[in-house]
């Protein structure tokens, strides 16, 4: 993953079904989360980019496991 300059956002230079393998899980559970995330305006993915629009709350989830 790569970093771009300043802004909060991420881009995957493997698949997305790659990242799923990666984490052990499957492509649509990885979609699904994605979506989770998205609808709850912690992330926006638009293709191999995932921009990050509330970093506090994603560290949040991080830290205390709440369910998405």
């Amino acid at each position: 993953m790569e970093e771009q300059g300043t802004e909060d956002t991420v881009t995957l230079n493997i698949s997305k079904g790659q990242l799923a393998s990666l984490l052990g899980t499957i492509p649509e559970t990885l979609s699904r989360i994605f979506a989770k995330l998205s609808g709850q305006n912690l992330i926006r993915v638009e293709g191999p980019r995932i921009a990050l629009l509330d970093r506090r709350g994603i560290e949040d989830l991080a830290e205390y496991g709440k369910d998405i």
